[in-house]
């Protein structure tokens, strides 16, 4: 099996430690992911919201079917689902909910879940994905309240969310085979390539994943590589003879193996029917490519079979043009060096909006911006396993200085991008400052399921290594809402 540092999947830590997602590096700067919301904040202020601090009292014992089960089915039931991935089902029997009824009130408080990164410094996002103080106060008041179920009569009915509002896909696809993930990896992170039957330039505005099998599919990205690069392709295949695909813990591809990125179609995580791209905008698929899929397999509900599919739904023909074409600018901070032992080192990186990338593989990630003003209507964040904390900054230092994403608590296993609700103005000459936090202590690695050793990390793209990425979404002109 080819297992170079570049693939290294994360072993067995035990159940307590639920594995989230993970967009993929070097493909990633062309898509788009699920949208979460949050509060808004433009000045540069350093303060971190402290949730326990933000929790009001309830003035009335909460129950199950009156004040919990509106709440767990509208946040929690899209992953906590009989067959999902989530390790315990809200969607049946209110036992399952009161026998973890603690969990739920100190995981809710923590902000741990429903596993949202962006913090309240972070420029308001689409797609509310975070709970409210009072939400948060109902479970600790419900759980320290012994969890009363209540009657039955109190529960409402849940209104249905929002359809997906794309129905027929004009092209779909899947992983090309019947794939077991490893048993041996509590977090199977693999690729599979297939070409795609496209023969024409179109316009991508959204898409569905469908996984095979729900109770393992925990995180899916779909890259696109050039068709010209077929042979590189399934020579990187062939490395992994025992198994169809290869294992991609942090790139789709490596980095090194020359395979020209093509663009991208998006990110799924559980409980997203589907994902529409920023409105009037687009995102250029070119024919004669190859798709890259990449599944983060979750082995904690066992090592099912699967076959995930892909639905990708494109703008009509002769409306095409009238879409924005999404590109995409950043700052990388590459030359990180965190010592041994440290729990704390910040690095940081910055560059201009406008500028050219330097001719260096680890910083040439981002497209180059053409002159002229641009509009982010996305942010994406990248690190691994040692980040604790993560900042993207326009103008960092400066009068006009506006925080584009804050992560006070990083993830590595629920990283992802996020759509903006209003787009935000950036010029050739703004300055972008990325500053990424790590912890290298021995208890820290230890805590994230690496080994506890005395070592100095650098950059790279295994699971020992380390990344500091921030990106932005952009088009050419503010999109018509």
């Amino acid at each position: 099996m080819y297992t170079t540092t570049s693939t290294q999947a994360t072993r067995k830590r035990g159940a307590t430690q639920f594995q989230g997602c993970l967009a993929s590096l070097t493909l990633v700067l062309a898509m788009n992911t699920h949208a979460c919301s949050t509060g808004q904040h433009s000045g540069p202020d350093d303060s971190e919201a402290d949730a326990d601090d933000t929790v009001q009292p309830v003035s009335e014992t909460p129950t199950y079917y009156k004040d919990v089960h509106p709440i767990l089915q509208t946040r929690c039931a899209g992953c906590h689902h009989k067959g999902g991935i989530g390790p315990l089902s809200f969607d049946d029997d209110p036992a399952n909910a009161r026998a973890v009824a603690p969990l739920i009130a100190s995981t809710t408080a923590e902000r741990k879940m429903p596993p949202f990164l962006p913090g309240e410094l972070t420029p308001p996002l689409r797609g509310e994905a975070r709970l409210s103080d009072q939400e948060i106060a109902t479970l600790r008041a419900w759980a320290e309240a012994d969890a009363p179920l209540g009657d039955p009569a109190d529960q409402s009915p849940i209104a249905p969310t929002s359809a997906f509002p794309l129905n027929e896909p004009e092209l779909e696809f899947d992983i090309g085979t019947d794939y077991t993930p490893d048993p041996e990896l509590s977090d199977d992170y693999h690729c599979f390539a297939t070409p795609l039957a496209v023969s024409a330039p179109r316009v991508l505005i959204g898409f569905r994943v469908i996984p095979g099998s729900p109770r393992v599919v925990h995180h899916v990205s779909v890259g696109l590589l050039s068709a010209d690069d077929a042979q590189a392709i399934s020579d990187l295949d062939a490395r992994t003879p025992d198994r169809a695909g290869w294992p991609c813990f942090g790139n789709l591809i490596p980095v090194d193996s020359g395979i020209r990125p093509a663009g991208g179609i998006g990110t799924w995580v559980p409980g997203v029917d589907g994902q529409l791209l920023y409105p009037g905008t687009g995102k250029p698929i070119p024919s004669d490519v190859i798709a890259v899929i990449q599944v983060h397999y979750n082995t904690l509900n066992g090592p099912d079979q699967d076959r995930t599919r892909v639905q990708v739904f494109f703008a009509p023909q002769e409306t095409q043009a009238q879409l924005l074409p999404l590109g995409s600018t950043g700052v990388a901070a590459a030359d990180l060096s965190i010592p041994a032992d440290r729990q704390e080192t910040t690095v940081t990186g910055v560059r201009m909006v406008g500028q050219l990338p330097p001719d260096n593989p680890q910083t040439t990630l981002a497209r180059m911006v053409p002159a002229g003003d641009r509009w982010a209507v996305g942010v994406y964040a990248h690190g691994h396993l040692l980040m604790t904390r993560f900042r993207l900054t326009l103008n960092a230092g400066a009068p006009d200085a506006q925080i584009l994403l804050d992560i006070p608590r990083w993830d590595f296993h629920w990283q992802g991008n996020w759509l903006y609700q209003t787009p935000i103005r950036l010029r050739p000459t703004d300055r972008l400052t990325v500053q990424c936090t790590y912890d290298n202590s021995p208890e820290y690695r230890a805590q994230v399921g690496l080994p506890a050793a005395s070592t100095v990390v650098t950059w790279g793209e295994g699971t020992t290594d380390e990344m500091c990425i921030g990106n932005v979404a952009l088009v050419s002109e503010e999109p018509r809402q």
